[in-house]
């Protein structure tokens, strides 16, 4: 596992704060143990100092490396418990030797015997227990911080990946209407057919432009509504009324792609309407969202799904952290848009 790029400072720092805390300390107990009271020469001051920081610093090395060690042939399996035990008790024992043949270098009349090896023995394995401790409590934190990082990016790919499942119904759902639409016009009226397939090339165009956008600009959007919804004028003649009102501030905004498509498809298909009873379609913008009305008239015996604002809606808890509003009232069904501002939500 990847280490954290500043645990070596991390290392360094506490073993500078053990060197000063606990090197400091031992030079004053053993001052005033058994009535010796002396003056340590500078090179013994300096060992008892650094020896602290020494083991802080190897010891915390040994025990937050993760994987395997390699040495020459040989690879260590730093995973398991019983290598790192014999490890440790292998460090301690040289570093210990090697500290206490340094002081008895350096001076002579240090008080020798089995004492105070127990007592030198003693007070560096308390030490190491304390170093062990710090550095399971430091491994235990970052141990939470790897399965915290792994479970966001798990969410943020499955995240991603039910957004685009959301596009994905959204896209076929809309190609299939308007091959539905085209179809019923080609044996009533062949100039108007080929009109509507004209009309028909312009709405897939935008589709293969923006199909893999996730916000387009509301300009754009409502260009494409415009001509999306000529091929359901030209379908059900005299049947339908659309009216765009939205102020040029406004057409700056964003909004998920063919969102404005779902919910004129929505309803065309769910209302029933004539040329003595249009349905009427009305956009216009209000205290940042985008207002879609339609006269509501629900066919007889169909019942919505609403799969299609499901979607939408969790289509802006994805861009945006918003949701839509959906309202309705006796005679008409409207759906509020978030209008969103790109630089904000920037993905």
């Amino acid at each position: 596992m990847k280490q954290p790029a500043n645990k070596h400072l991390i290392v360094v720092c506490i073993s500078v704060a053990m060197m000063s805390l606990v090197g400091g300390a031992r030079i004053g107990i053993m001052q005033r143990m058994d009535g010796w009271w002396m003056d340590f020469s500078f090179s013994t001051y300096v060992l008892r100092m650094v020896f602290p920081f020494i083991l802080t610093y190897v010891f915390l090395w040994l025990n937050l490396l993760n994987g395997f060690l390699k040495i020459g042939q040989w690879t260590i399996n730093l995973e398991s418990t019983g290598v790192r035990i014999v490890l440790n008790l292998f460090a301690f024992l040289v570093l210990h030797m090697l500290m206490d043949s340094l002081l008895h270098a350096f001076e002579a009349d240090l008080p020798i015997g089995p004492r105070s090896l127990i007592r030198s023995i003693i007070g560096n394995a308390m030490l190491v227990a304390g170093i062990l401790v710090i550095s399971w409590i430091y491994r235990l934190i970052d141990r939470n911080h790897q399965i915290s990082l792994a479970n966001s990016q798990l969410k943020a790919e499955n995240e991603k990946s039910k957004y685009e499942a959301l596009k994905a119904q959204i896209n076929p759902h809309f190609f299939f209407n308007s091959l539905y639409a085209v179809t019923g016009l080609i044996d009533k009226n062949p100039e108007e057919a080929k009109s509507f397939i004209r009309e028909m090339s312009d709405v897939f165009r935008y589709a293969l432009e923006n199909g893999k956008e996730d916000l387009v600009l509301l300009a754009s959007e409502l260009n494409f509504a415009h001509v999306y919804i000529k091929l359901f004028k030209t379908r059900f003649p005299d049947s339908i009324t659309f009216e765009v009102s939205v102020a040029d501030i406004a057409k700056r905004q964003n909004l998920p792609s063919f969102s404005i498509q779902l919910l004129l498809e929505n309803a065309v298909k769910h209302n029933q309407f004539d040329q003595s009873n249009p349905l009427h379609i009305k956009i216009f913008d209000q205290d940042g969202f985008l207002v879609i009305e339609n006269s509501l008239r629900p066919r007889p015996v169909e019942k919505s799904s609403e799969i299609g604002l499901f979607n939408l809606n969790q289509r802006y808890i994805h861009l945006s952290k918003q949701e839509i509003v959906i309202r309705k009232l006796e005679n008409s069904f409207i759906v509020n848009l978030p209008l969103i501002d790109h630089e904000r939500n920037d993905h």
